[in-house]
């Protein structure tokens, strides 16, 4: 280097170039000196910490299964309240119980008529078979006890006076048939039956009632009319 001051140029002793040899350094010693755990141990460290956790969690969410309350047990007081009412309102299941109809009682016998006639109240006057003899038909006639007036129900379904059967004329099955006594024979055109207070034929549905004034005895609609009604003595 030549600064000007010396009569010579002065020689400089150079210097050996220094040699840097690379640093060695252990990667625990370059982790401890950054202050940082090796790898290994970090990934170690890592996967317990998850391993913890997940541990925990699961414990947590057993905990909350077991001491959560079920639906019927959060049912809020008042509700609760409401239920036991309607529990306590609501009828048991019972079984209606059944009722037996005892058949309707027969009509007690009239005061006033004789025994084993047949009152018409309609007319004040009693059924009779009149002279009595096969083919003689019903009539009205004022009640005196004779036989004639006498009916006697049979086992048969018929109903007898004097041994003869009441007996739809003809076999006939319309209203205003004639009724009269004839032979028994058994044949359903004699079927007659007592219902309440009215003489009723089994074969045509029809109820023994006046007509023309109480001058006949004929098969005629059962309606209740008095004059189909018969009063028991």
């Amino acid at each position: 280097m030549d600064t000007g001051l010396l009569n010579g140029p002065v020689a400089r002793r150079s210097q050996p170039p220094v040699q840097h040899q690379p640093a060695t350094v252990s990667s625990g010693a370059a982790g401890a000196g950054r202050g940082f755990w090796p790898l290994a141990t970090r990934a170690r460290i890592i996967g317990s910490g998850v391993a913890v956790a997940c541990l925990a969690g699961a414990a947590l969410t057993f905990t909350l299964v077991d001491f959560s309350p079920s639906p019927a047990a959060r049912v809020r007081p008042e509700n609760q309240a409401a239920t036991r009412a309607v529990a306590s309102s609501t009828p048991a299941h019972t079984t209606k119980p059944t009722t037996t109809r005892s058949p309707s009682p027969s009509p007690r016998p009239t005061q006033g008529v004789p025994n084993g006639a047949l009152l018409n109240p309609g007319t004040g006057k009693c059924l009779s078979g009149s002279a009595g003899s096969d083919g003689t038909p019903l009539i009205l006639a004022p009640c005196d006890g004779s036989p004639n007036q006498k009916r006697d129900v049979a086992a048969d379904g018929t109903i007898r006076t004097l041994g003869l059967c009441y007996d739809a004329a003809w076999g006939a099955t319309a209203p205003g048939t004639i009724v009269q006594l004839a032979n028994c024979r058994g044949n359903p055109a004699q079927q007659f039956a007592l219902r309440g207070d009215t003489i009723h034929s089994k074969q045509a549905d029809l109820c023994v009632g006046a007509a023309r004034d109480g001058a006949e005895i004929r098969l005629l609609p059962c309606d209740g009319a008095a004059s189909k009604t018969f009063n028991r003595g």
